[in-house]
């Protein structure tokens, strides 16, 4: 199962990376895990699990 993860996860990184179009949208693609994963739950602290809006978010993305 590890391998399969890792074989999904380098073709993500080859698509990633292989990105056609402007600067801009690469930034957003990149900046967008970084925001829902890290910064959001930083600043919301525990409310970030325990609120109906934040747990949407996660469901949606």
């Amino acid at each position: 199962m590890l391998d399969d993860i890792l074989t999904v996860m380098w073709k993500e990184r080859k698509t990633l990376f292989r990105f056609r179009g402007s600067r801009s949208r690469f930034l957003l693609t990149v900046m967008a895990p970084v925001l829902f994963a890290i910064v959001f739950p930083w600043q919301w602290g525990p409310d970030w699990v325990e609120e109906i809006p934040s747990i949407l978010l996660s469901a949606i993305i």
